[in-house]
């Protein structure tokens, strides 16, 4: 079908990601960025292509040279995903023009900014930026932070750049981006049905993991086509679809892998709670409205920045942790869930602290049961973790 030949492109696109990197569309406009709190609207109005680094992409292409500098650099329970996310920049740095460093609450993700400044890891020409982002959330004091972060961010663009970003760019950049989400969110009420009839969970991963790799026009062509596909020509039924409906929660966790390797959980996550998932997808920046003066490019970076730190559901160690549950709950009734699987990667202390608060208020307030499990972006401890997860969907299973 069409819709098995998309599907596999994306994993094509995935897997291939470094060599895809090295296309005259990509060369000169790539910035990798760390955390889903970057406002990657600027960056698209700056003429450039956000990319967030999918896991298990690295394990594809060992470099023995690359793994010995790391190894030489970075302490060894330093975060699973941050030494992941670092070994593939200094593999594939030529491609790369910048990156936007963050986040000033994970000792990991921040060492890796001064590692590869102080080692030099990095060819010269690579530009680098760290965006200090509010620990806390939700409130007006942080969101006039984050503003001034993100102005402080748009003059090291246009620096670098040496273009200025106009009220123009960064409007439609606003607009590209929410439609972004928006198909997004549609698409994964539509597969939360679909599943039962074939589209799987790995499939919405590596949907979800193409566009954020992808410039902005080329991923909404996907997300649209998808979700013309899908509900066009769905796939035939499986009649020995597992009965149970999960939900996947966690914050840094992305590999699709996880699902094609555990039969059972591909054909059971409905829905998910994951940073870079639902939770990025959650909101709108609304631009629309009668005080705004034409031409106002701050009246958009406050409005990026109201959204992002007031309207977006954060992690609950940015100490807004009940905007975080209700979300949670939300979502567990939204779907008829009956079994919440959080996973993180290995070192990972917030998403640790995380995970143990929010399981032990599901399974004690709601009764929800919970599994937790810790793997790193290469999945090593898979046959561990496929045991664990078939064990939990027969205990909850019809």
């Amino acid at each position: 079908m069409l819709l098995d030949k998309v599907i596999s492109d994306m994993d094509n696109l995935i897997t291939n990601f470094s060599r895809i990197l090295q296309q005259d569309e990509f060369l000169g406009k790539s910035v990798v960025y760390f955390t889903a709190d970057i406002p990657v609207e600027i960056v698209t109005a700056a003429g450039l292509i956000p990319i967030r680094i999918p896991s298990d992409i690295s394990s594809r292409e060992k470099n023995g040279s690359v793994n010995l500098i790391i190894d030489s650099i970075i302490q060894p329970f330093v975060c699973a995903k941050s030494r992941h996310m670092m070994e593939f920049i200094i593999n594939n740095s030529e491609s790369f023009s910048a990156g936007i460093f963050s986040e000033n609450h994970c000792d990991s993700l921040q060492n890796i900014f001064d590692l590869l400044q102080l080692n030099k890891s990095l060819p010269d020409a690579f530009a680098s930026f760290r965006f200090l982002l509010p620990v806390k959330r939700g409130g007006k004091g942080e969101a006039n932070y984050y503003y001034k972060e993100i102005k402080r961010l748009v003059t090291w663009l246009q620096d670098w750049t040496g273009k200025k970003i106009t009220y123009l760019q960064l409007k439609e950049a606003i607009n590209l981006h929410n439609k972004k989400r928006t198909l997004l969110l549609n698409l994964a009420d539509l597969i939360q049905d679909k599943i039962q009839e074939g589209f799987l969970t790995s499939d919405l991963f590596k949907i979800m993991l193409t566009v954020d790799i992808l410039p902005i026009q080329r991923g909404i062509e996907i997300l649209e086509d998808t979700f013309n596909l899908l509900d066009k020509n769905p796939k035939e039924s499986n009649s020995k679809q597992n009965t149970s409906r999960i939900l996947i929660s966690g914050s840094m966790f992305d590999n699709y892998r996880l699902f094609e390797e555990i039969t059972q959980l591909n054909n059971s996550v409905v829905a998910n709670d994951l940073t870079f998932g639902s939770r990025s997808n959650s909101f709108q920046i609304d631009i629309n409205s009668p005080d705004a003066e034409e031409n106002d490019t701050d009246f958009l970076i406050e409005k990026i920045a109201n959204s992002y730190i007031i309207d977006r559901v954060p992690d609950s160690v940015h100490h807004f942790p009940e905007k975080r549950k209700e979300y949670l709950i939300e979502q567990i009734n939204k779907y008829n869930i009956s079994g919440v699987i959080f996973i993180y990667y290995s070192f990972c202390d917030p998403d640790a602290f995380e995970s143990r608060n929010l399981s032990h208020y599901l399974e004690n307030t709601m009764e929800m049961p919970c599994l937790t499990l810790v793997t790193d972006p290469q999945l090593t401890n898979i046959g561990q973790l496929t045991t664990r997860v078939e064990a939990f969907i027969e205990r909850i299973g019809d």
